[in-house]
Order: structure tokens, then C-alpha cells, then sequence
């Protein structure tokens, strides 16, 4: 058995206003990289064999610094665990997004549902599982993945 970690990423200045991200590649701020830093330590703690990260460079320098920390490489970037596509939702602040489009489940142009994202970021899930399971000994694997809100919801 995998046992899969899910950590989301640190705080970017994105965050920090409540603006929508989504697909747009943000990296974190010093708040965020604290974040990650906080993340790794309690994950030291318990051992862990691998850490998979989105593409996204929020994701993948949270990943970095835990990997650093644990004493891993990243094994993976996986690119369906990164964050929903809002389109045209994408960079507006939470208030605007909601007061265009009425929540989170509208249908806007050039976003990914609800539904699509949990799809692809499942079926990367259970992907990331079964390489985890192929590169391991008899022991169970335990694995962190470093994604997106969207994703881990």
C-alpha cells in the first residue's frame, strides 16, 4: 500500500490579495517559502520516500524545500495535480470572480469544471501510487504530493 501525503503550497502575494491563480505560474512569497519550511519540519517527523510536485513554480518550491529538508529529490512533476484553469476567472480578485460568475461551479469561459479537475488530478493520484509502488521495497511507500487547493479539495 502507497500511503499518499497531500500538502498544498505556501502563500504567494497572489493569495495574500485573494486573487485567483489558477494556471498562472505565481511563485511563492517569503510568507509561502516559511510555509514550506513549517510543512517540512512537521513532515520530518515521519518518514517519507518520494516527493511529487505540480508543475507550477508555487508547488515546486514548496516541494523543493521539503525535499531539501527530508533529504530527497523530487521523484516526479506530474502535470494534472496543478490547480484548476479559471479562464477567464483567471487573476480576478475572489469578490469580482463571484459577483461575475456567481460561485465556484459556474461555467466560465475557458475554465475547467469542478468535475475535470478531480478527474485528472485522481487519475494522476493513483499514477503517482502505482510508480511509487514500482520503486519500492516490500515496505509500504509513503508519499508527498505537493498540490493545489483545487486539487486537494
Amino acid at each position: 500500500m502507497t500511503h499518499l501525503t497531500l500538502v498544498r503550497h505556501g502563500q504567494t502575494d497572489w493569495n495574500l490579495a485573494k486573487r485567483i491563480q489558477g494556471s498562472t505560474d505565481i511563485p511563492l512569497n517569503e510568507t509561502g517559502r516559511e510555509d514550506a519550511r513549517w510543512a517540512a519540519e512537521k513532515l520530518a517527523a515521519t518518514t517519507h520516500h518520494a516527493v511529487y510536485t505540480s508543475p507550477l513554480l508555487r508547488a515546486k518550491e514548496t516541494a523543493e524545500i521539503i525535499a531539501d529538508r527530508l533529504g530527497l529529490e523530487i521523484a516526479g512533476i506530474v502535470p494534472d495535480i496543478r490547480e484548476r484553469e479559471f479562464g477567464d476567472g483567471e487573476g480576478m480578485l475572489v469578490p469580482d470572480y463571484i459577483r461575475t460568475y456567481g460561485d465556484w461551479h459556474a461555467e466560465v469561459p475557458g475554465a475547467e469544471s469542478l468535475h475535470e479537475v478531480g478527474e485528472r488530478a485522481i487519475a494522476a493520484l493513483h499514477a503517482i501510487a502505482r510508480e511509487a509502488r514500482r520503486r519500492s521495497t516490500p515496505r509500504a511507500e509513503s508519499v508527498i504530493v505537493v498540490a493545489h487547493g483545487g486539487v486537494i479539495r
